[in-house]
């Protein structure tokens, strides 16, 4: 499948983290088992309301069945990400893992918040695109049900 058929299928893009976001990741299950380990620093790569890459030294072999959790801080919310290990790459010494998040819609919630403020931040232009596209629908002023709809009829 092409990237660009990927990338449409995908419900958010991921953020790259230019800045570097330190987690501290633990695992916390191994083949349906639950495990206590200490926690280890690693690298946030991206971040999206469903997933995230981090890198790591750490081999987590790819064909084992991990669950992690990874605490970190971003734009003042402290976050907690837990889920599956789904991709693992090497890179030289490093391991690059991707992991689809548990479904929490709590923190799904103050993860997208957390983002939101940071593309904020980083990139003030962005925000005031996203700003004019959240007042519109297809290119057309959203009106308080007044407007045409999706079908053509008048509300």
């Amino acid at each position: 499948m092409r990237e660009d058929e990927l990338v449409a299928q995908r419900k958010y893009v991921p953020m790259a983290l230019y800045e570097s976001v330190i987690a501290e990741m633990r695992i916390i299950e191994v083949g349906g088992r639950a495990v206590d380990t200490k926690s280890h620093n690693v690298l946030l790569l991206n971040l999206n309301p469903d997933g995230l890459r981090f890198k790591t030294t750490l081999i987590l072999k790819p064909e084992g069945d991990w669950r992690v959790a990874l605490r970190f801080g971003m734009e003042g919310y402290l976050l907690e990400a837990r889920g599956r290990v789904r991709r693992a790459e090497r890179e030289g010494q490093w391991w690059e893992y991707g992991v689809e998040m548990d479904r929490n819609p709590a923190m799904k919630l103050l993860l997208t918040r957390a983002l939101n403020l940071r593309l904020a931040r980083c990139s003030p232009a962005i925000r005031k695109i996203h700003a004019l596209y959240g007042r519109t629908s297809f290119g057309t002023e959203r009106t308080r049900g007044t407007g045409p709809r999706p079908g053509g009829e008048q509300a």
